[in-house]
């Protein structure tokens, strides 16, 4: 059985952070690198989050 934290961190924050990189794309325009920047995160890991391989609950 997994804690509330490792539910978090494995399952909800992936999701957030796809749904997050989606609206920064879309609705301010910013590149994967701006975004990458901004949420301190890979530029790679913005481009899997907007292919769905780091979250299958959240289309890109």
């Amino acid at each position: 059985m997994k804690t509330l934290c490792e539910i978090v961190v494995s399952d909800i924050m992936p999701t957030l952070r796809a749904l997050i990189t989606g609206d920064l794309m879309k609705t301010y325009g910013f590149n994967q690198v701006e975004v990458s920047e901004r949420l301190g995160i890979t530029q790679p890991a913005v481009s899997q989050y907007r292919r769905g391989f780091r979250s299958a609950q959240a289309s890109p």
